[in-house]
């Protein structure tokens, strides 16, 4: 009739020497969906105790690249009107965006962010280079010149290639 519990053929334990024979033991085509299986798994594991997993979801690159395109339509009209003030208000709140961009992408992925795959760190580099310089630009010149400490005429470019550096922000759309 039915076997009992006890009496039923159980699988071999396997320690991690074991899996790691098996695992040299299989195909490069076999090994390659072993590891992408594995990384899907840790993905999904992720995804359930991160809350900042919407880094990668293309809602939110979309979200950035409207951002990107939206601060280079500003970017031209400030050429036209240089001192609007709403134009201003706006490279602020695009500056906010890119900090928060940034932050929540390295509470997504910690130090993977800067130092995992080079086309992806490369990028992040250039990120965090673009945005640290336009922090200089849009808020520690203009209160150094507020409290004294640096003068600067009211005409002049306080650091003009940092606009030419926000371009490169658009290259990572392509």
């Amino acid at each position: 009739m039915g076997r009992s519990v006890g009496s039923m053929a159980r699988a071999p334990l396997v320690v991690p020497g074991e899996i790691a024979r098996l695992y040299d033991k299989l195909s490069a085509e076999d090994r390659e969906d072993v590891d992408l299986l594995e990384k899907e798994l840790t993905l999904d594991q992720l995804s359930k105790t991160n809350p900042f997993t919407f880094v990668d979801s293309d809602c939110f690159s979309c979200l950035s690249a409207v951002v990107v395109i939206a601060n280079l339509f500003t970017m031209f009209l400030e050429v036209l009107h240089p001192h609007n003030s709403v134009l201003n208000t706006l490279d602020q709140v695009y500056l906010c965006f890119y900090i928060f961009e940034l932050t929540v992408r390295y509470l997504h992925k910690g130090q993977q962010m800067l130092f995992g795959g080079c086309s992806e760190a490369w990028w992040n580099w250039m990120d965090l280079f673009v945005v640290g310089v336009a922090i200089v630009d849009q808020w520690c010149l203009p209160l150094l010149c507020e409290v004294g400490l640096v003068r600067m005429d009211k005409n002049s470019q306080s650091l003009a290639f940092v606009r030419v550096l926000r371009l490169l922000r658009l290259l990572r759309l392509l």
